[in-house]
């Protein structure tokens, strides 16, 4: 005989990926673009299942932000928590445990092959 494939009723649903999307906001010298060994980063933002994230990086940043909304368009909802964190190294920390917590499936950037990952 033959070779059949047949469908199995078990394995038919895919599970929706989850897709984080971040960006991130450096500090840099007047009419230059930022320099990964000298200029630290200031913020990152981040959505994931329509949850928003911002880190600020205090050493940057003089007061505290508080967590806010940002809904652009009712389909969008948009609710930001903000993590003050007292410095960049926090900030990065903080950025990559929040990360493995997460999960995502997917993680996509504005400009971040060419920018946000290698800083």
């Amino acid at each position: 005989g033959g070779v059949s494939i047949l469908p199995r009723a078990d394995r038919q649903a895919f599970g929706e990926p989850r897709v984080l999307a971040f960006d991130i906001e450096c500090c840099k010298q007047p009419l230059r673009f930022p320099d990964a060994n000298s200029d630290p980063v200031m913020m990152i933002s981040y959505m994931i299942d329509g949850f928003g994230f911002l880190l600020i990086n205090r050493e940057v940043v003089s007061d505290d932000i508080a967590s806010f909304e940002y809904t652009p368009r009712p389909e969008f909802p948009g609710p930001f928590t903000v993590f003050n964190e007292p410095t960049e190294g926090s900030l990065l920390s903080k950025f990559c445990s929040h990360l493995l917590e997460l999960k995502p499936h997917v993680i996509v950037t504005y400009n971040g092959d060419s920018f946000d990952w290698p800083y």
